[in-house]
């Protein structure tokens, strides 16, 4: 085995384990060592992608094809790099590239499959997706591009389907997880989409996806029979705004308001029984922190709001307070916005929130 080859094989067991950023600089030194071999560019250019510099990918993997112009592999990963950018056609000229050089391999399908579902083309993703899984029926991306699919068109039960046989051969990814809880949620089956979103954020406790999902799906489960009160309130005052009231009826109506209420808090309090530890846990946490949020919002906004119109009466400036009502709820929430993303939000995840 030759110097190069020995850095290529070295770098793709630690790209194996996660370790990219430990396999870049190898991968830099072989592609100057042998400028003209095409194997270690594309190499390079999927250490890129997983290391999020997709623009560099791109470039480093269309230097690739003039050396080797009917291989698929520096198209597909050109294709994937150009889905990361948003740039869709792009994507899709390359993955039907891919797939014109190398009609015989799953991947190049699979990457068709899903350059096909950024243009909102489901049916042709389900297409190229099987015929993937024709040439590898065990693997686990072709099973997931069918279920996406699924969800995409509103086929809760397909997509369960094919992401329940996903996880079979692959239960360690959460990504799966978090679409199997999708699928379920699609369903109305809320409890078993909680359970599915908290098994996606126990096997990656860092993907924000699978924890917003977790908490919106555990605050509708809380909060869905608090809903019914809200309504049942609206519409006994819609029918007293139209006058249509009588005086002996308030103390039956008040008995019935009590019994609801305490119903609810009753349907409330055995539904987070029901919740896992994990879940309930988890709930009482992300509350905390919404109520920490929205109290920094309503200080930071609310507030000058206030002031500034207060002060356009004590200065009796009609101007005044007609500018703060027009422009400046839009101009301090823009500012705000900016100092959020800047400033806030980077000091709540220093504390944990």
């Amino acid at each position: 085995m030759s110097a190069i080859q020995a850095m290529l094989a070295q770098a793709r067991s630690l790209m194996v384990v996660g370790r990219h950023e430990e396999a870049l600089p190898l991968l830099q030194r072989a592609v100057t060592e042998e400028p003209e071999a095409w194997e270690p560019r594309c190499l390079l250019a999927a250490c890129l992608i997983s290391l999020t510099r997709y623009q560099e990918a791109a470039a480093m993997a269309g230097s690739a094809i003039p050396l080797n112009p009917e291989a698929e592999w520096p198209h597909r990963l050109r294709s994937i790099a150009f889905g990361y950018l948003r740039d869709r056609q792009a994507s899709l000229a390359e993955a039907q590239q891919a797939v014109q050089f190398g009609p015989s391999i799953a991947e190049t399908w699979f990457t068709l499959a899903e350059a096909q579902l950024h243009i909102r083309k489901p049916k042709d993703a389900i297409a190229s997706a099987n015929r993937g899984l024709e040439l590898a029926p065990a693997d686990v991306h072709g099973h997931d591009l069918l279920g996406r699919a699924a969800l995409r068109q509103l086929r809760w039960k397909d997509a369960e389907t094919h992401f329940r046989r996903a996880l079979q051969i692959d239960p360690t990814r959460w990504v799966l997880m978090n679409n199997l809880g999708l699928a379920l949620d699609g369903q109305r089956r809320r409890s078993e989409a909680i359970a599915a979103f908290e098994a996606a954020a126990r096997l990656n406790p860092r993907a924000e996806r699978a924890r917003a999902n977790l908490f919106e799906q555990t605050q509708l489960y809380m909060t869905t029979a608090i809903a019914a009160l809200v309504v049942l309130v609206l519409v006994n005052l819609v029918i007293r705004i139209l006058g249509r009231v009588d005086p002996r009826q308030d103390v039956v109506e008040g008995a019935i308001l009590l019994l609801l209420v305490g119903v609810l808090v009753w349907v409330r309090r055995r539904r987070r029984a029901r919740l896992s530890a994990v879940a309930r846990s988890f709930y009482q946490l992300e509350v905390r922190k919404a109520r920490l949020r929205n109290a920094i919002q309503i200080v930071c906004v609310v507030i000058p709001t206030l002031l500034a119109l207060w002060l356009g009466f004590l200065l009796h400036s009609v101007l005044l307070i007609f500018g703060v009502l027009l422009f400046g709820w839009e101009i301090w929430g823009l500012v705000f916005l900016v100092l959020w993303k800047s400033r806030v939000l980077p000091w709540l995840a220093e504390r944990g929130f």
